[in-house]
């Protein structure tokens, strides 16, 4: 069943969500490695940190990687903010 919507949004629009293979298979390594998103993005260089996350949760949902531990992942100490809009 479609639900009849008012006004449609569209989410996320200013994220990247192409990703070359090698670097989903880096991005699994250093995530196994225990590196904190920052140190991640410090590699791939993307416009807003958010782009890691929806990465490491493709990984997930593929059976890439057992699951995300948020706390690991945004707990360590940083370098910088993460990117708001």
């Amino acid at each position: 069943m479609t639900k009849s919507r008012q006004k449609v949004v569209v989410i996320l629009e200013d994220l990247d969500f192409v990703w070359d293979e090698k670097d989903l298979i880096r991005l699994r390594e250093m995530y196994a490695d225990g590196a904190n998103i920052w140190q991640m993005n410090e590699v791939f260089q993307r416009e807003n940190e958010l782009e890691i996350l929806l990465a490491l949760i493709h990984l997930w949902k593929k059976g890439r990687i057992p699951g995300i531990d948020l706390k690991r992942l945004f707990g360590k100490t940083k370098k910088c903010q993460p990117a708001r809009s």
